[in-house]
């Protein structure tokens, strides 16, 4: 039997490793990085607030506003997105709180 995921608004403090010679912005390469997470259905709005320099990448910290598909049976939607927003390659998750069902 599969469940049907729940959307959850959330507001986060994420740290993103984004490739060092992408071609484009690090708002650009940090909503790459965040939309390529499988449970991320929306990013609204991506703010970065501070890059750390690494041998390979960026560290790039960032504020955002996003949507992501949860397990609704989950003991709490916090911890739920937490999970899923780290499945993603590069990506820690500093703080994080639920807004509301999207």
């Amino acid at each position: 039997m599969s469940v049907q995921l729940e959307e959850v608004g959330v507001t986060a403090d994420l740290t993103l490793l984004v490739t060092r010679d992408d071609q484009g912005t690090l708002e650009g390469g940090a909503l790459d990085r965040v939309t390529a997470v499988d449970a991320v259905t929306d990013v609204e709005h991506v703010d970065v607030t501070g890059v750390r320099p690494r041998l390979n990448d960026l560290a790039v910290e960032a504020a955002v506003d996003l949507t992501v598909a949860v397990d609704p049976t989950a003991r709490d939607a916090e911890s739920a997105a937490v999970e899923a927003l780290e499945e993603g390659f590069g990506v820690t998750v500093e703080a994080l709180a639920v807004s509301a069902n999207a």
